[in-house]
């Protein structure tokens, strides 16, 4: 039985087009809208003898910190369409990838509370288990 592998290939091209598509349309010129309401926010404050001003505030500053939310949150995620491309899971480059994330999400050392470095699992373990034993 022989499968073919082009068909996996064309539909990873196309999910990582209509993903960059996806992430243009949603995250598209943040700052620039960033900047837009932190002027029209400016131009408020200026006006603020009028009825009505300060809830207009309010809903703009609301809206700035939404956007800058969405703005951190598409900074943080990874580049999953460089993955989509690379077309096979098992690739160097994606154990690169997920080396590089486990490496940088490990607790290598932990500092108790007299002041002393633990750096093997079972002093890591005792200074988590003394950490929470103190809270609790």
């Amino acid at each position: 039985m022989h499968i073919s592998t082009q068909q996996p290939v064309n539909n990873s091209k196309f999910d990582a087009t209509r993903l960059l598509g996806w992430s243009n349309d949603r995250f598209k010129n943040l700052s620039k809208q960033i900047c837009d309401k932190n002027r029209e926010i400016e131009c408020l404050y200026q006006a603020c003898e009028k009825d009505g001003v300060m809830q207009s505030i309010t809903s703009l500053e609301k809206s700035v910190e939404e956007l800058l939310e969405c703005e951190e949150i598409y900074w943080k995620q990874p580049t999953r369409a460089d993955w989509l491309d690379a077309s096979d899971r098992n690739s160097k480059f994606f154990h690169a990838r997920a080396t590089t994330r486990k490496k940088k999400n490990s607790i290598n050392m932990l500092v108790d509370s007299g002041g002393r470095v633990h750096n093997s699992e079972t002093g890591l373990a005792f200074v988590i288990q003394d950490y929470f034993s103190t809270i609790f």
